[in-house]
């Protein structure tokens, strides 16, 4: 990627739903310019997915997950495995107490269980701590 591929990254960033044409004017380029560089992008695979952040008003609720993995486990291909799980938000590889931290969102405390209950059968998985979030800063 180069400055102007960036350049449109970061405007999309800040608003996936900004039309070419906008980001063009903006970057001082053509409508079409943008898109050619979009569809190269995803392309290449430097654009993987769109996506939306649901704000706090929105139903559901998200927790946080410690992961206590087996020593022997390859935790990437695990952290691979678990980002692939439905309601994964995101999966980290940390430092520390854990292994693994992990985001989910589900629509309710029953949705969560599932997934925490899914994590818990994992072989390689040998302790869980839940965080629920209450609010964010």
């Amino acid at each position: 990627m180069d400055i102007l591929d960036r350049a449109i990254v970061q405007l999309l960033s800040e608003d996936a739903r900004m039309p070419f044409l906008r980001i063009g004017k903006r970057l001082g380029v053509a409508e079409g310019t943008v898109r050619k560089r979009m569809e190269k992008m995803r392309k290449d695979g430097a654009i993987k997915k769109f996506t939306v952040i649901v704000g706090e008003d929105a139903e559901g609720m998200e927790v946080l997950v410690g992961l206590k993995t087996d020593p022997h486990a390859h935790t990437p291909r695990l952290a691979k495995m678990l980002a692939g799980f439905e309601g994964m938000k995101e999966v980290y590889e940390i430092t520390g107490r854990f292994d693994l931290i992990c985001r989910v969102r589900g629509n309710s405390g029953h949705e969560i269980n599932n997934v925490l209950e899914k994590i818990r059968r994992l072989k390689e998985v040998l302790e869980t701590e839940s965080f629920t979030i209450i609010g964010k800063a």
